[in-house]
């Protein structure tokens, strides 16, 4: 059965893994992005956060926002696309352009 994008760990991949190789812990993301450990640690188990948290991770770790949200080398994203059918990719790559967008505000 296919894994749909809720079902990936969306926050996990990219975060824990540029967080690392910077040498950084929770708590050194933490101090320079100024979000939580506690919000940092909810986003690397593919927790929803706040916006601004996201902002501020994405700036601490000196990448676009969008890129904390889907990793192409993960195992979920190629799981999901091994398995998605025509429709559901569709659905899915306009969900991602949708998220480059930016939240509505």
């Amino acid at each position: 059965m296919p894994r749909s994008p809720s079902q990936l760990s969306l926050g996990k991949p990219s975060v824990r893994s540029r967080r690392r190789a910077r040498g950084w812990t929770q708590v050194d993301l933490s101090v320079h992005s100024g979000v939580s450990q506690s919000v940092i640690s909810d986003f690397e188990r593919g927790k929803t956060i706040e916006w601004p948290s996201i902002f501020a991770i994405a700036e601490a770790l000196e990448c676009q926002w969008q890129e904390l949200f889907i990793d192409p080398d993960s195992p979920d994203f190629n799981l999901l696309m091994a398995d998605a059918t025509p429709e559901e990719r569709r659905h899915y790559f306009d969900t991602l352009k949708m998220m480059k967008s930016g939240p509505r505000r």
